[in-house]
């Protein structure tokens, strides 16, 4: 009788435990090959996209990725198919190529295998509703706008066996990253990213609130470190800072302090320039006013140095001007820029299709541009 009791007892856990057939796959147990999964017998539809292989588990909401094919072409996945939240990479994957899972909304979990070594640009970037992810040890690189704009994510751990950050993997992001003090790569400080060094600010979470001095020491702050930091009032760039990497401060409501012995640029009006003042680099969002003439004499915009300043109005460039950065005025929606007739900054409008007055010394201080073209 016992060993009856034992019997049924072992077949109703046999029945209760998950199977690979009913519900769906377990952490990279399978094997596919022409459709049929080597480990159990399975059989599943192995789909294909660009250089995705894919097989679909409907039941769990589960997409598991089979391989990125070789001599296919790259592609991003898209919008996952309906009813899938939860992305499973296969065991022997070792990269995720760039913007793998570029604006994929629906995705909430990923689970990465150990086999994985690469993280590349922009592979999870604008997956808002990302909630969980595990970056496996063994992974040693992860590329510039990895997580861009993840704002579920309130962790993210970093493994030690990291030794590469491409650019800025953080950006836009508000969740806490976590590493450990013997991590090669990277250590975080009060809350923001630096290299391991500490010379070089790699990212601000988005939520950071007051104000914010940077340390003394910092050498370089990178590319959007400080994207969309909404929360903080004002930053102190110290003495040490002698490179500065795009626009650090893109769509960032918040103004700059320099530091007065900082001997590498100068703050002109509340607006960030080189020292000679020939450069300009950051535009503040949050500097007051929604009009800004750019003093005569500078001969540079640099890219990405207007972005995202959606109160402005009204920019006036000189014709000093003879180079304007890529992206300069990104996301300044309601922008007119006021630029003298036959300058560098008119043809720059053109070419661009902005919104622009010009300027005529011999016919008054403006006229609508329609009625020069015309």
């Amino acid at each position: 009788m016992k060993q009856r009791r034992i019997c049924v007892l072992l077949i109703l856990a046999a029945l209760l435990l998950p199977g690979c057939a009913k519900t769906g796959p377990q952490p990279h147990e399978h094997t596919w090959e022409n459709r049929k999964c080597v480990t159990c017998g399975e059989e599943k539809e192995v789909h294909r996209l660009g250089n995705w292989a894919y097989v679909l588990w409907e039941e769990t909401g589960t997409m598991e990725v089979v391989s990125f094919l070789e001599n296919a072409e790259a592609v991003p996945f898209g919008d996952m198919p309906e009813g899938i939240s939860i992305v499973q990479i296969a065991d022997g994957i070792t990269d995720i190529p760039d913007s793998a899972f570029w604006g994929c909304e629906t995705l909430v979990d990923v689970a990465l295998p150990q086999t994985l070594r690469t993280i590349g640009k922009g592979a999870f970037g604008q997956c808002v509703n990302l909630t969980r992810i595990n970056i496996p040890e063994g992974v040693t690189s992860i590329g510039d706008s990895a997580f861009l704009m993840c704002g579920s994510l309130t962790r993210l751990t970093i493994p030690d066996s990291v030794t590469s950050i491409e650019g800025n993997p953080f950006r836009h992001l508000a969740a806490e990253i976590m590493v450990s003090p013997q991590n090669p790569a990277i250590s975080v400080v009060d809350g923001v990213v630096f290299n391991k060094d500490g010379t070089r600010l790699i990212a601000c979470p988005s939520n950071k609130a007051g104000a914010y001095a940077i340390p003394q020491g910092v050498l370089e702050i990178g590319t959007h470190a400080f994207e969309n930091c909404n929360d903080l009032t004002d930053v102190t760039i110290p003495a040490s800072v002698a490179s500065i990497v795009g626009n650090p401060f893109d769509f960032a409501q918040l103004e700059l302090k320099l530091a007065p012995e900082n001997p590498d640029f100068s703050l002109i009006d509340g607006v960030l320039f080189d020292q000679t003042g020939t450069r300009l680099l950051v535009y503040p969002c949050g500097r007051p006013g929604d009009t800004y003439e750019v003093p005569e004499g500078t001969v540079e915009i640099g890219e990405f140095a207007f972005a995202g300043c959606q109160q402005l109005s009204a920019v006036t460039i000189p014709e000093s001007v003879t180079v304007i950065g890529s992206n300069s005025f990104w996301n300044c929606e309601n922008l007119r820029l006021y630029v003298w007739d036959g300058s560098y900054a008119q043809r720059y409008a053109r070419e661009h299709r902005m919104d622009f007055f010009d300027v005529l010394p011999d016919m008054g201080p403006e006229i609508d541009a329609s009625d020069v073209l015309e």
